[in-house]
């Protein structure tokens, strides 16, 4: 009983974050690329069938994906924060505590940051023969003695080195899959890399284009004061 207790509060935790999660998308979907871009004059109504919709989509789809069981559910947890702290949080950071930045350079670091994500834990997943040859990867170290975990000269020399298919039937099918990488990183923290590249993006794109008006500095002043009464400014 006790063991069934707590796998349903497990069951419940992960359901209401995959809610609070599909709905976040849904909603950002339809409001910022539907609404903001394709229909400004979309009423309220049609505005909510959209996110219904696209609500279904993204449920469908991340269903699917999961039904495949790309990875365990801790590294696909770890892929999703490393992509959202490369895209997301050199754009939120830079967007209110700088005020020389600006939409293409916000626009220009999310791309950039996100990318090298993407691009880091698909080639070490799913191409790392290619990584080895092309990208200078090379083996991951044994956290507590320092040695390499894969021999990369014995596994690049095998018949099978470049054959991404096989990569792609499961983590261990190839000798190199997630075994190898820049700096030591394991794919589960590529935002490490993708992180500062989006704030050196954001930093040079944001100084090379027009300054945001003082109309949007001033809102930007104004995102930083905190508002409401404090606990002790209400007691008095």
């Amino acid at each position: 009983m006790i063991s069934g207790l707590v796998a349903a509060g497990g069951l419940a935790a992960a359901l209401s974050t995959a809610d609070g999660l599909l709905l976040a998308i849904a909603n950002a979907l339809s409001h910022d690329i539907y609404y903001k871009m394709l229909d400004p004059n979309a009423p309220t109504f049609r505005r909510l069938l959209v996110a219904r919709i696209l609500l279904l989509v993204v449920a469908v789809a991340a269903a699917y994906t999961a039904s495949h069981r790309p990875a365990d559910i801790l590294a696909m947890v770890g892929w999703a924060f490393s992509l959202a702290m490369a895209g997301n949080f050199p754009a939120l950071v830079l967007g209110i505590w700088w005020k020389r930045a600006t939409t293409l350079g916000a626009i220009c670091g999310i791309i950039a940051g996100f990318g090298l994500c993407v691009f880091y834990l698909v080639v070490t997943r799913y191409f790392p023969g290619h990584g080895v040859t092309y990208f200078g990867m090379t083996s991951l170290l044994n956290p507590v003695t320092g040695a390499p975990i894969v021999d990369v000269a014995k596994a690049m020399a095998a018949p099978n080195a470049f054959d991404t298919w096989v990569a792609l039937t499961g983590p261990n099918a190839h000798p190199l899959a997630n075994r190898v990488g820049w700096f030591n990183l394991n794919n589960i923290n590529c935002g490490l890399l993708g992180m500062p590249l989006g704030f050196l993006v954001i930093y040079v794109v944001s100084l090379v284009t027009p300054a945001p008006s003082k109309e949007m500095q001033a809102y930007i002043d104004e995102i930083r004061k905190p508002r409401g009464d404090t606990i002790l400014q209400e007691k008095s």
